[in-house]
């Protein structure tokens, strides 16, 4: 039957006859919750007797943190509930494939959730899918299925890893072949082959990159058939009696409960200016985000937390040991910490409202030239480069690193496997020929070398020389 397919963000398949658009599966119209400001449709369309091929969002419930609460795929946002977490709509980011032999269609996408922040400004919209600020975040998969056409049902899937902490991620399309086979991105750097009836891998092929979002092609050349794949800066082919050796696997990122950038100080503040991205400059005011999020001090030293917000605010820590009583707006409280270690810390009154900090060794001999005479030294070359990367990458990369749309992000595990074995050079270079992408090298190098400094400062790499195109080299850009 000649016909036009299309997945939904949720993963549901429609399929329409193409000379007439008359659906081929029936299409049922379903209430969904409203919210009258954002003028939301009262119904949304489904095909009848579908399945979707992210799990059902129940799957989520017993896996979000403490604190926030559930949201499926059509719960809008709401300033009442500024907590909920919901299965994020992310099938739409590669291509299917289709094979007319089994007559099944290939999709995949990411099984991730989304927290949906608002704010007064209507023209602030602002999502947070890689789970900054909240510890514990569940980590996302890719999930790779086939939907016959017949019934619009899932006849297999499969759920792959995710080697990085970004939400769009759909590890490519899928590439289908007469021969029955299903080529696709595993996820964990390999290029894999699964039988198309039933899913099941066939062979696989280390390639050593792990976060690309190629999909497999295929050409015949002098009679002889390969399947082509991008991985990293690499182009591969392969075909029948290849003998190109397989790298080693990609370790997978560590759990890490907290990610994010660490910054030395000794004052948290309880709310945050954060920047919405799109053209311009926007911003919101989040009253559940401390500022900073990761505080480092030394073991000795007292944490002084300033309400700059405009709500009342217990602080108190997680296991219950310390609190520092009722904050007023523009009060200030104060906690001494004596023991070196990880402290998790949320509002009370807004338990989904987290912070950490990071008691580190006392030194001897206090170091003052970062303005607290308790807090780790800053370099002034890492303050340039906090305010380079603020004019220039936090737009697309986000203010705290953790990546925002299409552009990756620059702290955690995910960061620290893509980089480990590699020096501050090549990350110099890289991001001098590639940023900001409307302009790339625009910048000096003075100002490239600052924003390398900072990026490797705040995932614990602080180096002990000033960097530039000779210091750099050699230089671990992680401590993994």
């Amino acid at each position: 039957h000649k016909s036009v397919a299309a997945m939904r963000g949720d993963g549901y398949l429609f399929l329409f006859d193409r000379a007439t658009g008359k659906p081929l599966i029936p299409i049922d119209e379903r209430p969904v919750p409203q919210n009258p400001e954002l003028f939301t449709a009262p119904t949304q369309p489904y095909p009848r007797s579908a399945d979707s091929i992210l799990p059902p969002c129940e799957s989520w419930r017993t896996k979000i943190p403490r604190g926030f609460v559930l949201g499926c795929a059509f719960d809008p946002p709401s300033h009442d509930v500024p907590n909920r977490l919901a299965q994020f709509a992310s099938v739409r980011i590669a291509p299917m494939s289709y094979d007319p032999h089994t007559g099944y269609f290939f999709a995949q996408g990411t099984n991730a959730l989304m927290w949906q922040g608002t704010a007064n400004d209507p023209y602030v919209w602002i999502t947070n899918i890689n789970g900054a600020r909240v510890p514990n975040y569940p980590r996302h998969t890719i999930v790779v299925a086939a939907v016959d056409s017949r019934t619009d049902r899932v006849v297999w899937s499969k759920d792959l890893p995710s080697f990085d902490d970004f939400g769009y991620r759909s590890s490519g399309g899928a590439l289908s072949t007469a021969g029955g086979l299903v080529f696709h991105q595993g996820g964990d750097g390999t290029l894999q082959a699964y039988d198309a009836r039933t899913g099941k891998t066939l062979w696989r092929f280390q390639t050593d990159f792990a976060t690309g979002d190629a999909s497999p092609m295929s050409y015949a050349l002098d009679g002889k058939q390969y399947v082509a794949f991008v991985a990293g800066s690499k182009v591969w082919a392969f075909a029948l009696g290849g003998k190109l050796p397989q790298a080693a696997s990609v370790p997978h990122p560590p759990w890490e409960e907290v990610r994010g950038p660490i910054e030395d100080t000794n004052e948290i503040e309880t709310l945050s200016l954060e920047q919405a991205p799109g053209h311009g400059h926007r911003y919101r005011l989040n009253e559940y985000a401390f500022n900073p999020y990761r505080a480092r001090i030394r073991a000795g030293s007292s944490v002084k937390f300033i309400n700059n917000g405009y709500l009342p605010r217990t602080i108190v820590a997680r296991d219950g040991s310390w609190a520092t009583g009722k904050l007023a707006p523009t009060q200030v409280a104060t906690v001494a910490f004596d023991t070196p270690g990880s402290y998790i810390y949320l509002s009370k009154e807004h338990p989904w409202s987290y912070g950490q900090i990071i008691v580190v060794p006392s030194e001897a001999g206090s170091d003052t030239s970062s303005g607290s005479q308790n807090s780790p030294a800053v370099s002034e070359q890492v303050n340039l480069g906090k305010t380079g990367y603020a004019a220039s990458c936090s737009a697309c990369h986000g203010e705290n690193l953790s990546g925002r749309d299409l552009a990756t992000a620059l702290t955690g595990g995910s960061f620290n496997v893509r980089w480990a074995g590699r020096d501050a050079l090549d990350l110099f270079n890289q991001i001098q020929t590639t940023m900001p992408p409307s302009a790339p090298g625009t910048l000096s190098d003075d100002n490239y070398a600052a924003i390398v400094s900072y990026i490797m400062y705040s995932n614990g790499n602080r180096a002990t020389v000033e960097l530039d195109r000779q210091t750099m080299k050699g230089l671990a850009v992680t401590t993994e």
